[in-house]
């Protein structure tokens, strides 16, 4: 197990962190401009490592604690390895996720019929992540495009950068829920069922809560295979701070080979440490009536949502100097006057209130009225297929693409 976990990571680190962990001044005076290093320092990063590699280590874990559950004893060597090769090059997902472990794919792996194909969750699926991308993603991608160029923040009204903000929030979990949608959905066509990876993670109540939400795939993976090993909150706060900011930290680093990843990654640590000093603190010191007040479950979802959405800058601008100057650009409060667009105001506030639309009504599957939008689910799922034929935005590659 610890020599398959340690190759798996050999890979990652070559392919993705060389450049970080090694600067290209110091490995050019080292060798001297050999170019046969050259080479190999500048090859390029293949498509999807983070995911495979993670697939990789977890098939490695999962076969190690509970053989039993991957069929890892099956007599027949070749048949094992294809299912290990089926479920590490599984191509719906191995560009951008979801991360299906070992134990919920392997045992997936068996003879498949056109018959019990789930044809309406599959299309719904598609249809949705296609929306999702194309119309909404896209479009807001090129509404904050000037969330990439310095040189306009200063002429730009503060407002408008201001509303960049929670428009890039919502750009961001439409591309990347998007793609998870259209990877479920295809998988569902081969007879796969992978994880559900998002599930309303923008009315999320605590940043615990937000990350059962978010990327679900990939912090239940950070549970598993890291957070518990550690020690999980098993061995006094001081350890369990020390761990989350931890695997918060690596698993910024595994966003992208650059310190403004890890630099998120810490932003989340830190919240999600002092969260767990607050929540002690409320629970012993806050009345009883006023814990389940409503008003203060919504301050709390908008605390939680404005902390995410500025964290996100570390994803949309190049680096950390680039957010501090870009907020130090909203701060320096400029008029509504000069770049200042109405129509593009107008339209990242519709594009928003879809990802909101979207939340509340996928919230109210837990509701007994659920069943009556059920009832015009096909109709909506073909408006969205419509729309998105006659609204979607300039192509852009997904953002999760990079990691």
């Amino acid at each position: 197990m610890i020599c398959g976990v340690a190759a798996n990571l050999s890979l990652l680190v070559f392919f993705k962190y060389k450049h970080l962990l090694i600067p290209k001044s110091f490995f050019l005076e080292s060798l001297d401009g050999d170019p046969f290093f050259l080479e190999i320092y500048n090859i390029a990063l293949p498509v999807g490592i983070s995911f495979y590699t993670f697939h990789g280590m977890s098939l490695i874990i999962d076969s190690y604690h509970s053989p039993e559950t991957l069929a890892a004893s099956h007599r027949n060597p070749l048949i094992h390895c294809f299912k290990t090769m089926h479920y590490i090059s599984f191509f719906p997902q191995i560009v951008a996720g979801p991360i299906a472990k070992g134990k919920f794919f392997y045992p997936q792996i068996i003879a498949k019929r056109f018959a019990d194909i789930n044809w309406p969750d599959a299309l719904r699926a598609l249809v949705q992540g296609y929306f999702l991308k194309e119309v909404v993603a896209n479009n807001l991608n090129q509404l904050t495009d000037v969330m990439v160029k310095p040189e306009l923040w200063p002429v730009t009204p503060s407002a408008e950068l201001a509303l960049m903000i929670p428009a890039y929030s919502a750009q961001i979990f439409a591309d990347f829920a998007g793609y998870s949608l259209m990877a479920i959905g295809l998988a569902r066509l081969f007879g796969y069922e992978l994880p559900i990876n998002f599930r309303q993670p923008y009315l999320a109540d605590s940043f615990a809560d937000f990350w059962r939400r978010w990327h679900i795939s990939l912090s239940s993976w950070l549970k598993d295979y890291l957070y518990i090993p550690l020690g999980g909150n098993r061995r006094g706060n001081a350890r369990k701070m020390f761990n989350l900011m931890t695997v918060m930290f690596l698993g910024g680093l595994w966003h992208g080979a650059a310190w403004k990843f890890a630099t998120w990654g810490l932003f989340h640590g830190v919240a999600l440490a002092v969260e767990q000093i607050a929540r002690s603190f409320i629970q012993t010191r806050l009345p009883e009536r006023l814990k389940t007040l409503p008003a203060l479950r919504i301050l709390r979802i908008v605390l939680v949502f404005v902390f995410v959405s500025i964290a996100w800058l570390f994803f949309r601008l190049d680096t950390v100097a680039d957010v501090v100057q870009f907020l130090s650009c909203i701060v320096d409060w400029k008029p509504i006057a000069g770049r200042f667009s109405e129509s593009n105001i107008i339209l990242s506030l519709i594009l928003c209130s879809i990802v909101v639309v979207q939340h509340i009504v996928c919230e109210t599957s837990k509701l007994n009225y659920h069943k009556y939008i059920m009832k015009i689910d096909p109709y909506l799922t073909g408006a969205l297929a419509a729309i998105t034929l006659v609204a979607k935005g300039k192509e852009s590659a997904f953002i999760y693409f990079q990691f």
